[in-house]
């Protein structure tokens, strides 16, 4: 089975509102990035933050993400 190699409107439609809302979590994350980092672990959705020290990246993983 081969695939389209075009999004569909629908999915062209799902990836622009997708955008819209990491622009705004962006936003926010540099407005108030402690409240935020908060709420989105209350949510309980699987997540990693990446953090770059002296040249070094640490990976911590959030609820269960793999």
């Amino acid at each position: 089975m081969t695939r389209k190699e075009m999004l569909t409107e629908e999915e062209q439609l799902n990836l622009k509102n997708a955008l819209e809302h990491i622009e705004g979590l962006e936003h926010l994350m540099k407005r108030r990035p402690v409240e935020t980092f908060k709420s989105l672990l209350k949510m309980n959705i699987p997540m990693e933050l990446e953090i770059e020290v002296a040249g070094g990246i640490y990976v911590m993983r959030f609820n269960n993400s793999d």
